[in-house]
């Protein structure tokens, strides 16, 4: 678009909304376009603030009928920045914020609120009470719940996505859906299912989802970490390992591999494990089950008492890019598959970082999780024990740093998804909620036998592809491992 068309678009979309509609250089527009990861710069033509699902209609009807490129932004952590496009229009719900009690402990988000918001609410007027949510309280309500979402609690009562009781919907022309249980036709049935763990951006805009609340059996948990040098990994990882399987579903044990200042010689940085558990329980009872792995010797050790969005605000900000170049990936791996050649990886790899910024972090998996049918939607890793993510973060002067940064990242978990199965002739899986533009064979390793299916939703609610990216559903993308790596589905969102 021309200056003089986007100024046309910017007028004739404002007629129609009741939000505000913003271009370059004004309120919100910036805002919109900085995500979390810094290595990702792309700016649209406009961006519309939406007050209401009949608002979010009317956008995507006008994009629909002038073919203007339409992509939607909740809380801006896509590791890959799919939320933004660089030749149209973002839809921003970051208005579409309400939080509503409804009955039999439910609440009603907007798809724009951020999980410390939610945390707040239910700090002041549901104490005792939690939602399964994000550990990092600034990622946005919506991508999270699409793409299943992984919680502190999520081996007591299942995915964030497990926990949805109800959606508002809005299509691809532009109608108004409430989507649940309870529906009758099969095409809503499907889309119902879809949703709720395929990811954003794929079939059209849910502006808001019923939660579930759980009152947890004390009042507090019992959180806290564990540190260890990491010289000692060939020792504590496969210990690791085994104990986790004896834990039972009240506890989460996560682990990371990261520098970490060591409190023996003031604070100098040195390579660590630091496993993160939470207990949904009586602090004594999850001192006692803790108590192996304290047996251990480990560096230091913290332990709290206190509520779980307590908990999400003390350690929020962990695992954060803030705005610094990054690159993503990730790897599920089965219960029992960190034995020794996994930790020669990681050994390998850690010790060979081009940045002591860079870490992995990992999610115990299991319990409800696991124990939920695939009913509840259509996340298709139930059966993994460990949710590997890799961040490699890097300076980004000079502007070499991105390759060295990338391609040390593409082989460390090329290498690691090598020993992610009991069965090495089973493909790999990943997770989408860390999409990653440079996995090869994504619609396998993220969707497994979903894929079909899925496509077929897709194809149902979304006939001409409206909401499309590189890596939404349909899209024949596949990067290539040419020597040297290319390195170009990182600049872009669509093809």
């Amino acid at each position: 678009m021309t200056n003089a068309e986007i100024r046309a678009a910017q007028a004739d979309l404002s007629k129609a909304i009741t939000g505000t509609v913003v271009t370059a250089g004004q309120q919100g527009f910036a805002d919109t376009t900085t995500i979390d990861n810094g290595r990702v710069t792309i700016q649209p033509y406009l961006v519309a603030f939406p007050e209401s699902a009949k608002d979010v209609a009317a956008v995507i009807k006008y994009c629909r009928d002038r073919e203007i490129r339409l992509t939607t932004k909740s809380g801006g952590h896509s590791a890959a920045g799919y939320s933004l496009n660089a030749d149209g229009i973002v839809l921003n719900l970051s208005n579409l914020n309400t939080i509503t009690p409804v009955k039999n402990d439910r609440l009603a988000v907007g798809f724009g609120t951020r999980w410390i918001h939610l945390y707040d609410y239910i700090e002041t007027r549901k104490r005792g009470m939690l939602a399964v949510g994000g550990g990092c309280g600034t990622v946005g309500v919506g991508g999270f719940l699409l793409g299943g979402g992984f919680s502190f609690a999520s081996r007591s009562y299942g995915l964030a996505s497990d926990n949805i009781h109800s959606m508002e919907f809005v299509d691809a022309a532009g109608h108004i859906h409430t989507l649940n249980d309870k529906l009758t036709g099969q095409d809503a049935r499907d889309l119902y299912w879809a949703l709720r763990g395929a990811g954003g951006g794929n079939f059209g805009v849910v502006t808001q989802a019923e939660l579930q609340l759980h009152k947890t059996p004390t009042e507090t948990f019992t959180a806290g970490t564990v540190l260890f040098p990491f010289y000692r990994i060939h020792e504590i990882l496969p210990f690791y390992n085994e104990w986790v399987e004896t834990l039972p579903n009240e506890m989460a044990v996560y682990g990371m591999l990261r520098y970490f200042p060591d409190p023996r010689r003031n604070g100098a940085l040195i390579l660590c494990i630091q496993f993160t558990a939470v207990y949904n329980g009586k602090f004594a009872d999850g001192a006692k089950l803790l108590r192996p792995m304290i047996d251990l010797s480990p560096i230091s050790i913290q332990q709290y008492s206190m509520t779980l969005p307590e908990w999400e605000h003390f350690v929020g900000g962990a695992t954060l890019v803030q705005g610094r170049p990054a690159y993503i990936r990730s790897v599920i791996l089965e219960p029992k598959t960190l034995t020794p050649q996994v930790a020669d990886i990681c050994m390998k790899y850690m010790g060979t970082a081009p940045t002591t910024d860079s870490y992995v972090v990992w999610t115990h998996l299991g319990g409800k999780i696991s124990e939920n049918s695939e009913t509840y939607g259509s996340f298709a890793h139930r059966k993994g024990r460990f949710a590997f993510e890799l961040k490699a973060i890097w300076d980004p002067n000079p502007m070499s740093n991105l390759r060295t940064n990338v391609e040390w990242a593409v082989e460390f978990f090329d290498e690691l998804e090598k020993h992610s199965q009991q069965d090495p002739k089973t493909p790999s899986r990943a997770y989408l909620n860390y999409i990653d533009p440079l996995l090869t064979k994504w619609q396998t390793k993220y969707y497994r036998d979903n894929y079909n299916r899925l496509l077929a939703v897709k194809k149902h609610w979304d006939p001409k592809g409206q909401f499309d990216f590189q890596q939404g559903i349909g899209s024949t993308f596949d990067p290539t491992r040419t020597k040297p790596l290319d390195l170009s589905p990182l600049t872009r969102t669509h093809i």
